[in-house]
């Protein structure tokens, strides 16, 4: 009979008990469960639990990745604190080509984020090979997969644990440009019509919301895409804050590009916006054809010719 079995405890129990202690999230079954093994043991349970116990999600997970999953961070403290080895939980997860942070950030659960995060930057993560070329199409940082899920408490924690660091890890770099369009993370969440990030990155850090991806687009052309793909997300809302609160100018985009547009309230506020400044003695920034050809080079106050498609 093996140590693990020594008062009646076979292995099979053990994973059983360690499991129903994970999904409850109650460490006092995981304690309860240690008290009845000897002291010989431990190392021998240890072992155990830093084994795969489960299938979940086509993933095997061992003890700390499966309260990872779960987001059950009562547990996932507890098995931090008997010495389940978070080195062996990463590995596992790396040889299915996703990470802790990943899943953290994915599912929104910030109480283990806020137990893991320091632990993760005080070893020596940047240096090490990346993963994230393997866990989706587009090689997205764990910290722009939050921001396209909408999880502002994630955002906020990321900020708050590596705000002042010197050099911080590429899936927490919120300047970083990353993804298809090589974007950062005030041009992602634009992109994604996350509001309420986009607000409280302002608030942070108000310079990233100047630049520009990969082809050349400023935050006002990217918020105008993503109104595309999503037209129930509050669009109109982050292009008024762009241009009235950041200071984005309007003058920097050709809007002639802009021919898929399908929200009629976005067009009649571009449309608004462009004639205003149409009246001022500025250079002209859009297309030509918002130009009269028997004139001189002045943008016309008639924008009906704005290439943007109407119903």
């Amino acid at each position: 009979m093996g140590c693990c079995e020594s008062k009646g405890l076979k292995g099979e129990s053990i994973i059983k008990i360690v499991r129903f202690g994970i999904e409850k999230n109650r460490p006092g079954i995981l304690r309860d469960m240690l008290k009845k093994v000897q002291s010989v043991s431990f190392d021998r349970i240890l072992e155990t639990l830093n084994k795969p116990i489960i299938e979940l999600d086509n993933l095997k997970l061992n003890s700390i990745n499966y309260s990872v999953v779960l987001g059950k961070h009562l547990a996932f403290s507890l098995l931090l604190s008997i010495g389940c080895s978070i080195e062996t939980a990463e590995e596992e997860l790396a040889a299915q080509n996703t990470s802790i942070l990943h899943i953290l950030c994915s599912k929104g659960f910030s109480e283990i984020l806020n137990l893991y995060l320091p632990v993760f930057l005080k070893k020596s993560h940047l240096d090490k090979e990346k993963i994230r070329q393997d866990t989706n199409e587009f090689n997205q940082t764990a910290l722009s997969i939050a921001i396209l899920k909408g999880h502002l408490n994630i955002v906020s924690d990321v900020y708050k644990h590596t705000m002042g660091l010197l050099k911080v890890p590429e899936d927490l770099d919120f300047e970083y440009n990353g993804g298809k369009f090589k974007e950062n993370s005030a041009l992602t969440a634009c992109r994604s019509g996350n509001f309420h990030i986009v607000k409280f990155l302002y608030s942070k850090l108000p310079q990233l919301f100047f630049h520009r991806n990969i082809e050349g687009q400023n935050a006002v052309h990217i918020t105008c895409c993503g109104s595309v793909e999503d037209p129930s997300r509050p669009y109109l809302s982050i292009l008024k804050y762009l241009v009235e609160v950041v200071g984005i100018d309007l003058r920097e985009n050709d809007f002639s590009s802009f021919t898929t547009l399908q929200d009629p309230q976005i067009r009649e506020w571009i449309e608004s916006e462009v004639s205003k400044l149409s009246l001022m003695p500025k250079p002209c920034f859009l297309s030509p054809l918002l130009y009269h050809p028997e004139q001189t080079p002045e943008c016309t106050r008639n924008v009906s010719n704005l290439s943007i498609q109407h119903n």
